[in-house]
């Protein structure tokens, strides 16, 4: 692999990992080979002694001392021949976007009367854009349009408000891509430098009702690739796992395994497991979810 010719020949001492690279920080004159890690299908370097976080490209002019971008691009051309098969089968950053169109959100109504009964004000639902869909697939759910970055959709996310399904929570599209709600609350995570990883957009909503907006959506028990991406560029101080305080441990069991996750781009010192006080956050009123915050 060129890449690790290139680093070995500048001095970086790198290993091969398969889906990450480790090397000195050669750039400002380190040694240790544990330093810096390269990740490969994101194309993110991550400084783990400064913190900070850059683009490969970025990694590779400075370390390289690389003048012409058509350096650059050979080498990332090189990588991604090295990297074909790991991203055709399992990376979840590369593989080719789904977008739904507008259109697919007309039949969404605005009708907040299931979230009022649970404490979420239409103030706040008219910030995430949904409603509830009166035909098709999500059918008598409270509807939720995933946008991406370029608020471009990439799915949806509806809440049973019949009390009729066993499955609360619907999806379509890929979920393992979303990033959710970064593109309403980017800036807030990036002041606070605080992130807050939560189960459901249900979590969500009573967290952003109770003031506390610097939320990110599990969609379930993993990190996703696309969350993992978007919280490595956001680079939180300090990141809060608030999963399901669970009777059965479930919520407990898939904080464990998000922090372990995690702690591969992230310092563990910076990891808090802190579960709600009750089940959910949607089972906790205003003042309690605010005394949460608060005791974290």
């Amino acid at each position: 692999m060129r890449l690790l010719e290139l680093l070995k020949d500048a001095g970086c001492k790198p290993r091969n990992y398969g889906t990450y690279i480790t090397c000195a920080a050669k750039y400002r004159d380190g040694d240790d080979p544990s330093s810096v890690a390269i990740y490969l299908a994101t194309n993110i370097v991550k400084d783990f002694v400064t913190g900070k976080t850059f683009s490969l490209e970025e990694f590779l002019k400075t370390t390289l001392k690389l003048k012409d971008l058509k350096q650059v691009e050979d080498i990332l051309q090189d990588k991604a021949k090295y990297f074909t098969g790991f991203q055709d089968e399992e990376d979840p950053f590369n593989k080719s976007v789904k977008y739904y169109s507008n259109e697919d959100i007309v039949d969404l109504k605005r009708n907040g009367f299931y979230w009022g009964n649970r404490g979420v004000s239409q103030e706040t639902l008219d910030v995430f854009e949904g409603g509830v869909c009166t035909s098709g697939k999500m059918y008598q759910r409270y509807v939720f349009p995933i946008f991406d970055a370029r608020k471009k959709i990439q799915g949806f996310s509806g809440r049973d408000i019949t009390g009729q399904s066993k499955i609360k929570w619907k999806h379509i599209g890929r979920r393992n891509e979303w990033a959710y709600p970064f593109i309403f609350n980017h800036e807030i995570i990036r002041e606070k430098r605080e992130l807050i990883l939560v189960e459901s957009i249900g979590d969500m909503l009573s967290l952003w009702e109770s003031g506390i907006k610097n939320t990110g959506v599990t969609f379930g028990t993993e990190a996703g690739g696309g969350l993992l991406k978007a919280i490595i560029r956001l680079d939180p101080k300090r990141i809060i796992l608030a999963t399901n305080n669970d009777d059965n441990r479930a919520g407990q069991k898939a904080a464990a395994k998000i922090r372990s996750t995690l702690a591969h781009f992230f310092d563990p010192a910076q990891l808090q497991i802190f579960h709600p006080f009750k089940n959910d956050f949607g089972d906790q009123t205003v003042e309690e979810n605010k005394e949460w915050y608060s005791n974290i």
